[in-house]
């Protein structure tokens, strides 16, 4: 069969893709350290993921589609909302080089501050109660 639609998005091999199950989108990355998001309907790439050095090992897209991990050669994860700003979120350096990324879906993303409160809870949980001490009534038998 002949292909459907035929794109040249860039002049390097592209080494790995990422098709959005939210929006009809894709992503795309190349063996220099491009990571690209395109509109599958019309082709168009618009837009980037900056920071990247060398070639990417691999890339996830969260379960909202609102975040992609990258990971490359340089052993840092990456992490970019994939928005219209296409900012970094975190970064990450492992010691081992990283073969793939994946997102664990099933584990809830808290906030910081909801971190720091279920912290401070847990502290205040585990923390022994002080007894209360009778006072002594040394000094209020000595003086009478």
């Amino acid at each position: 069969q002949r292909p459907v639609n035929d794109w040249e998005v860039s002049k390097h091999p592209i080494y790995h893709l990422q098709a959005s199950h939210v929006r009809p989108e894709l992503y795309f990355a190349d063996n220099m350290g491009n990571v690209q998001q395109m509109d599958m309907r019309t082709g168009h790439v618009f837009g980037a993921f900056k920071g990247i050095a060398g070639a990417v090992k691999s890339i996830s897209l969260s379960e909202d589609g609102a975040k992609i991990a990258v990971a490359g050669l340089d052993r840092y994860v990456r992490v970019f909302e994939t928005g219209s700003m296409r900012r970094p979120l975190h970064r990450a350096y492992v010691k081992q080089r990283v073969s793939h990324v994946v997102w664990d879906w099933e584990h809830k993303d808290f906030s910081t501050q909801e971190i720091e409160e279920q912290e401070a809870e847990d502290i205040w949980e585990t923390m022994d109660k002080a007894a209360l001490k009778k006072k002594s009534n040394k000094r209020k038998a000595a003086a009478i």
